[in-house]
């Protein structure tokens, strides 16, 4: 599959993606995980489990993860940051993000 670049995942009640294979699918630059079931019981797991899998797509430049239950969790918060949510930590680590769901990064 090193030939998909357009992963659409939207709206397909995925709960977790922590046994997610990246190198089977190395050159994904458009990721879309919108409106699933993604959540976490701790900012820590969401770094650990998310996170770190999402880095290892090289290629991605547009990710989609809005509509998911962790953006209305209130334990997934950066500890030192109670008023902030968890956008600027997918902006921070994904360093060839160019869109994040649906707005330019810049923007976001």
């Amino acid at each position: 599959m090193n030939r998909l670049k357009v992963l659409n995942l939207n709206s397909n009640y995925i709960k977790d993606i922590r046994e997610v294979t990246v190198e089977f699918i190395p050159n994904v630059k458009v990721l879309d995980l919108g409106s699933n079931e993604i959540d976490f019981d701790t900012y820590n797991e969401f770094v650990t489990y998310f996170l770190r899998i999402l880095v290892r797509f090289k290629q991605l430049t547009n990710l989609n993860v809005d509509e998911n239950a962790f953006f209305t969790n209130p334990n997934i918060k950066p500890s030192n940051k109670e008023d902030e949510n968890v956008i600027p930590d997918f902006i921070e680590r994904l360093k060839t993000l160019e869109w994040f769901n649906g707005n330019n990064k810049v923007t976001v």
